[in-house]
């Protein structure tokens, strides 16, 4: 059973008729949002689905490695993901899994890739923080750990992070969206020059990396945005 209509909820298709787990991949997708009811709406379905929720079914929550993030702990995006981490875990047989920037077939603008190249084909101002780091992952390898996580893995209320090994600074993320686009748009602004950087933990999945032979390097993300978006130049 799958709840949810976005890039991830659509790569779990093949859960959609097993009633033994429940994904909820519904709600907020901007990490930008501001719309306190969309917020609420998010938890207003959560628990509705939670309360229906068999003794026994596993509940799978996608959340974010945001949360990791010191430097967005304010955000209400943050809050709200951490809210809702803290409701399922009243419940048992659950598992949690935060995710970084995952890329793949989807028309969300609000993604960080996506968003960037709107900026870029459209010579729009792009303001990139110094010392900023990104961790970008391909959807199908997301798919690939948590499937082995749920076949293999007997330990359930778990919070797992998934995630690529490496991050990748976001200058050199737009530099190189900027060569693929041949776009001229790429600005820092000086007076945005902070540090924005946290190390995301991977130790849980590397058995699961090593058994599935994913080869994450610090070149990873440009085969992944190449594989998504260079016959889009």
């Amino acid at each position: 059973m799958i709840y949810g209509k976005g890039l991830i909820a659509k790569s779990f298709s093949k859960y959609k008729k097993n009633r033994k787990f429940i994904f909820f991949a519904s709600g907020v997708s901007n990490s930008l949002e501001t719309n306190f009811s969309k917020y609420n709406r998010e938890i207003q379905l959560l628990k509705k689905v939670l309360f229906k929720k068999k003794r026994k079914q596993i509940f799978v929550y996608f959340s974010s490695c945001s949360v990791l993030d010191p430097s967005k702990k304010n955000s209400l995006y943050v809050k709200h993901k951490l809210k809702i981490e803290n409701i399922i875990k009243n419940f048992d047989y659950y598992y949690i899994f935060r995710l970084p920037n995952v890329v793949g077939k989807t028309s969300n603008n609000f993604t960080l890739i996506n968003n960037l190249i709107y900026k870029l084909r459209n010579n729009k101002k792009i303001v990139a923080y110094f010392g900023a780091t990104r961790n970008i992952i391909d959807v199908k390898d997301v798919v690939s750990i948590i499937d082995l996580i749920l076949k293999i893995d007997p330990s359930k209320n778990k919070i797992i992070n998934i995630a690529n090994k490496y991050n990748n600074k976001i200058i050199d993320i737009i530099s190189y969206l900027s060569t693929m686009f041949k776009s001229q748009s790429f600005i820092i602004s000086k007076k945005y020059l902070i540090k924005s950087s946290y190390i995301i933990n991977v130790n849980y999945i590397k058995k699961y990396i090593n058994l599935l032979n994913i080869k994450f390097h610090k070149n990873y993300y440009k085969e992944v945005l190449n594989k998504y978006y260079v016959t889009k130049n």
